[in-house]
């Protein structure tokens, strides 16, 4: 009798752990049906109670989306709280295709949810292997940190389009990511089923996910394979799969050789392979390093204390990691990141030091603004300090996640990094709308140095900086219709061979398929000037050396010769205007973290203006030339002497 009501027991047991089991998937079947609403721009509101599961949800919905014979319109309208103004059910089918694309059309792009900020632990380490990885590549050769920040941003963009091009084979042959179909018996049988099955998961949620996607209308294979990358999990910043073969890594062998100046000898050839063999493999370890990290700690930031959990009467340690501001005087501010307290108990029960970053006060009020007009619709009274702290988080993320792009030695004092790229000042833009219109776009910006309320930076949509407005990243935009439209863009690439490269091509084929629509579209691209000889940088500057600096420059530019050639080959190019060296400037990289706003340029710029329409004239083409040199003109000098006269004073 004891066996059996031991035996009945065990049974219940099973019973309430597999309906335990069967809850938790619906919870999460739910929660990814909402995720695929917030990025196709569907609410999900007049979703039926019937739909079991995942598959079924996304039937239902594209069956409302698509469907207009078999489903009364107006109270799907109704239901999800869609104005009902049309005419006719053909009518508010178009307007309900219209508010779904609302999110890739509308001038200020759908935030993230406030629960997706990014983990500071995970940032950090990130920011500590990429600082390390800077210093090996800088102590063992006789480089500067713009060599090691066009290597990153190079390695990693070949590597996101090896990815492309595996996304883009699978979505034409879904058939790819099919289980394996080899006969296997017994118990091997079962365990290569639940491996293979658990392998491929995530690969075919994915497919179905990009496949309900493209069943909007206007749809391409480009949004498709861009909706896939934008969800598949791979570091943001450090390349995993670089190899010493890649395009990026043979122009830094190069560099490496032509900065110790002894020539291109075969022994010069194996160091400089060496030392690039083994940044590739150092990296590829931190990539790794961080993945187990993210698992341990978790990917996103706990932004407030779990209610269910009691604290004891006499426990003061703090449940959550915060980020709190000590303003240091009226023109700059401290982000102060402690960990939560653990218990005594703890094995690595020892305090944890606080991280600390400065920012300047008008770029924090710029990012508080630009915050609260993404996020306003999320925004309550009872949440307002969750919603504080959840900012603060993404400062401090956004200080680490740059300072990491550019070398990770920014923020440790010295400010070194950040000089392989400029950012345009706001009077360039003024010209810019004076003469191409008022709705501009630029490609290459960040929320610290964006001025232009549409722009698209170095991270996807859904990562940090989306929270700020940025359309994502420019090369794979959430949706290609952001360039279907009329207007101009401002392109001021990072200062890469691999970069520019890939602009020119992408540049050129936008331009081909505008000019065959028939639409008006402005590129203005912002680029060095790439030529042979000692003009490359100023004599007398300290960035000029002679002939071992001819050489090296040699070895950089020419790398970018071919997209320079193409951008000002092409037939819709309409201006080169070459900007001297010491003759025009910037706005500094990281300017959030230094003084000075300004720096001047020692090298020289080109500005290539490509049109899909003539200029009208010669007198206007000669007038934009006269407005941009005079708006590009360096300020530098002139803050120095405004800051000088405020220190005597």
């Amino acid at each position: 009798m004891d066996s059996n009501k031991s035996s009945v027991q065990q049974h219940q047991q099973r019973m309430k752990r597999t309906k335990i089991k069967k809850r938790q998937k619906l919870k999460q079947s739910s929660a990814n049906i909402s995720s695929i609403c917030n990025l196709t721009g569907l609410s999900g509101g007049g979703l039926p109670e019937t739909c079991a599961n995942e598959g079924d949800l996304l039937d239902e919905l594209t069956a409302l989306q698509q469907s207009s014979a078999n489903t009364d319109i107006a109270s799907v309208c109704k239901s999800s709280g869609l104005p009902q103004t049309g005419a006719n059910e053909g009518d508010l089918l178009d307007e309900l295709t219209a508010l779904g694309k609302e999110a890739s059309t509308h001038s200020i792009p759908r935030s993230p949810p406030l629960d997706q900020v990014p983990n500071i632990r995970v940032e950090l380490a990130r920011h500590l292997h990429t600082q390390n990885l800077s210093k090996f590549l800088l102590g063992g050769s006789s480089l500067r940190m713009p060599s090691f920040e066009r290597w990153l941003l190079d390695s990693k963009l070949e590597e996101t389009s090896r990815l492309e091009a595996m996304i883009s084979k699978s979505i034409h042959n879904p058939t790819l990511l099919h289980p394996n179909d080899k006969k296997k018996y017994g118990r091997a049988a079962r365990s290569f089923d639940s491996d293979e099955s658990e392998r491929t998961e995530k690969d075919r949620k994915l497919l179905r996910e990009s496949a309900f996607a493209a069943g909007q209308r206007d749809a391409s294979h480009a949004d498709r394979t861009n909706f896939w990358l934008h969800h598949v999990e791979r570091d943001p910043i450090l390349p995993y799969h670089a190899q010493e073969s890649d395009p990026s890594s043979v122009r830094l062998a190069q560099e490496i050789m032509a900065a110790a100046g002894n020539g291109m000898g075969e022994e010069e050839s194996k160091k400089a392979r060496y030392i690039v063999r083994q940044l590739c493999r150092k990296a590829s370890e931190a990539c790794n390093e961080i993945c187990q990290l993210q698992e341990r700690a978790g990917r996103f930031q706990k932004l407030a204390a779990n209610p269910s959990k009691k604290r004891k009467r006499n426990d003061k340690r703090r449940r959550i990691d915060r980020v709190s501001v000590e303003w240091l005087n009226e023109k700059q501010l401290s982000l102060v990141y402690t960990q939560r307290k653990k218990s005594s108990a703890a094995k690595d029960c020892q305090k944890a030091k606080p991280f600390v970053v400065k920012i300047n006060s008008s770029s924090y009020h710029k990012l508080r603004s630009m915050f609260d007009l993404v996020n306003k619709r999320q925004t309550k009274v009872s949440e307002a300090d969750v919603i504080t702290h959840a900012f603060h988080c993404l400062v401090f993320v956004l200080v680490i996640r740059y300072s990491t792009l550019a070398g990770a030695q920014q923020i440790n004092g010295d400010l070194r990094g950040g000089g392989n790229q400029g950012a345009v000042n706001s009077e360039v833009f003024g010209v810019l709308s004076k003469h191409f219109g008022e709705l501009g776009t630029e490609c290459f910006a960040s929320p610290f140095n964006s001025t232009s309320p549409r722009f698209f930076s170095a991270f996807p949509s859904p990562d940090v900086d989306g929270f700020f407005g940025s359309y994502g990243d420019f090369y794979h935009p959430p949706c290609e219709e952001y360039f279907q439209k009329s207007g101009w863009f401002e392109a001021n690439p990072p200062f890469c061979p691999g970069y520019e490269t890939q602009l020119a091509r992408r540049i050129c084929g936008l331009l081909d398929k505008l000019s065959k629509a028939g639409k008006e579209a402005t590129f203005v691209v912002v680029v060095p000037t790439v030529r042979c000889g000692k003009n490359l940088a100023a004599p007398g500057s300290n960035h000029y050396n002679g002939a071992h600096d001819d050489s090296f420059a040699a070895t950089v530019h020419g790398a970018a010769s071919g997209s320079f050639n193409m951008l000002i080959g092409h037939e819709c190019c309409r201006s080169h205007i070459v900007l001297k060296a010491r003759e025009h400037g910037y706005i500094e990289g990281s300017q959030h973290l230094r003084p000075t706003q300004y720096k001047e340029s020692l090298y020289s710029t080109s500005v290539i203006v490509m049109r899909t329409k003539m200029w009208e004239c010669e007198m206007q083409a000669a007038e934009f030339e006269r407005d941009l040199r005079e708006a590009f003109a360096s300020k530098h000098r002139l803050e120095t002497e405004k800051r000088r006269i405020a220190c005597d004073e």
